[in-house]
């Protein structure tokens, strides 16, 4: 432990949603998942959706590891788009759903987080080991009959976050 106990150069850290446990004798760790509270929306993939989960793994990823510069590797979500006939993917509770885990991640930076960086999982609709093609977690669609790439609103939206530096 002594030779691999070293400071790190970075944290990576990969979030997609909380989950909810409880006590459970009789699970491997002592817990198991459990009902979340009702109301929380969800992603195509039954994936809660609430920021205020990631603000609380940057906070503790920060307290527990001495704030070491951070790296968001992976965020995003997957919803049901489809390519409608005028080619144009509206796709707004992709929208919603970054403009919220943005939000918290400049709350964690204005809290004196040192995040560095953030990853939007995924770029384009592609192969997940878990779904196969079923879900899009892309800015970008892909077509899979044509392999035609077609950008999303999301894609324009993030676009003009990342020019104009600032979520509004």
């Amino acid at each position: 432990m002594a030779c691999i106990h070293q400071k790190m150069d970075f944290f990576g850290l990969n979030h997609y949603n909380r989950v909810y446990v409880c006590p459970n004798a009789n699970a491997s760790w002592g817990v198991a998942e459990t009902a979340p509270p009702p109301g929380l929306p969800l992603t195509d993939v039954n994936w809660f959706i609430d920021p205020s989960a990631f603000l609380e793994q940057i906070q503790d990823t920060a307290r527990r590891y001495g704030n070491p510069p951070m790296y968001i590797t992976e965020n995003g979500a997957a919803f049901p788009d489809a390519l409608p006939p005028d080619r144009r993917v509206v796709d707004t509770d992709r929208i919603r759903y970054f403009e919220g885990y943005l939000a918290a991640m400049h709350q964690a930076i204005a809290d004196g987080c040192d995040v560095r960086d953030y990853f939007a999982w995924s770029l384009m609709d592609n192969f997940e080991w878990w779904r196969g093609y079923s879900k899009r977690f892309g800015l970008v669609y892909t077509d899979y009959p044509t392999l035609q790439r077609i950008h999303k609103q999301s894609y324009y939206w993030l676009q003009q976050v990342i020019k104009q530096n600032a979520l509004r």
